[in-house]
């Protein structure tokens, strides 16, 4: 349990078998450069915060709020308060935010044999830049959009294959708003 407001001090482990309580009241703080792994259960009451600028490995259970500026490889249920401006990979879905974390996703995804499928959990501002031989699926839900410059990267070697779909989105390429498409293909 969590006792006043803390921080993971660096890499932490909730064993198999064990419960990680944040109360009401109370904050749990996963810095950058932290690991917080979950091996057990993490449970976040209501009124209660987690707030993840790290990595957290493993799902939380959220009654409360939890804010994620880094990334959670596992899922987030329950009633409470999530506010995603980073990256959450539950299996082989991968939630994003932010320009930053579609970015990060999108450069992972460089030399993947299978897509990297991204989906988009908000409208998107800002440029992106698709490097030779990313394997990316940006998704936007039938709901969100893209504002921005979408530069991609092609090669004369025929060994480097960039594979890039947009599906389910708005593409709105006049980011700057002078009345122009703003995409590229370099």
């Amino acid at each position: 349990q969590v006792y006043g407001d803390a921080t993971v001090p660096g890499d932490v482990e909730v064993p198999e078998g064990k419960t990680l309580n944040i109360p009401a009241n109370k904050t749990l703080v996963v810095p950058e450069g932290a690991t917080l792994t979950n091996n057990g259960i993490i449970t976040v009451a209501q009124q209660g915060a987690v707030t993840n600028n790290g990595t957290i490995v493993g799902d939380i259970q959220n009654a409360g709020t939890t804010t994620n500026n880094g990334i959670i490889q596992g899922a987030v249920t329950g009633e409470g308060t999530t506010n995603n401006g980073g990256i959450i990979q539950d299996g082989d879905s991968i939630q994003v935010s932010t320009k930053d974390a579609v970015q990060k996703m999108i450069n992972t995804s460089v030399g993947k044999t299978e897509a990297v499928v991204i989906t988009l959990m908000r409208d998107i501002t800002g440029d992106l830049s698709i490097p030779i031989g990313a394997n990316v699926v940006i998704d936007g839900g039938n709901q969100y959009k893209i504002a921005g410059k979408i530069t991609c990267t092609t090669s004369t070697n025929a060994a480097d294959v960039t594979n890039l779909t947009l599906k389910n989105l708005t593409m709105d390429g006049d980011a700057d708003g002078d009345g122009t498409n703003d995409i590229d293909w370099a």
